[in-house]
């Protein structure tokens, strides 16, 4: 099955959300557990998405970057 733009685009912003996120969560020096506390989002989900074998709910980014107060 051929590839559209559209599933390109999404896997191009997904890679780069999670490259993000990594970012991020090296430059807190929060653990996964404390990470996990402060996102609601379970341990091992994390670092799954970490390692690319899981892609996160456009929520549970959400919740990273609150978690991270991305915004703020």
């Amino acid at each position: 099955m051929e590839e559209t733009p559209e599933d390109l685009f999404k896997l191009v912003t997904l890679d780069y959300a999670r490259k993000k996120l990594i970012t991020l969560h090296l430059k807190s020096g929060w653990s996964f557990e404390t990470l996990s506390r402060k996102s609601g989002i379970g341990i091992d989900r994390l670092q799954e998405f970490e390692a690319g074998r899981l892609e996160l709910s456009p929520h549970e980014i959400r919740l990273l970057l609150d978690a991270f107060s991305y915004f703020d």
